[in-house]
């Protein structure tokens, strides 16, 4: 399923237990996810629930539930 030309997701706070964001199909261009703030660790997420075609996943502050204030880069998966 094609989920339009292009998503950026920036500049956000995710407090939630669920992940940050759900894809129901691929955009063909590319997907950003970065400089956002979100309350559980990177590991509390399956890599699918994430990672996907045309995806980059740059820096973002992970868990911060325990204190984290530091910007990690966590993964690059775009084409």
């Amino acid at each position: 399923d094609i989920a339009g030309e292009y998503v950026e997701i920036y500049n956000n706070t995710f407090l939630g237990n669920k992940p940050p964001y759900t894809m129901r199909g691929v955009p063909t261009s590319h997907q950003y996810f970065y400089f956002n703030i979100v309350y559980n660790p990177r590991t509390a997420f399956s890599e699918n629930s994430l990672k996907r075609d045309n995806v980059t996943i740059g820096y973002n502050i992970w868990n911060l539930q325990a204190g984290n204030t530091k910007p990690t880069y966590d993964l690059n998966n775009g084409s």
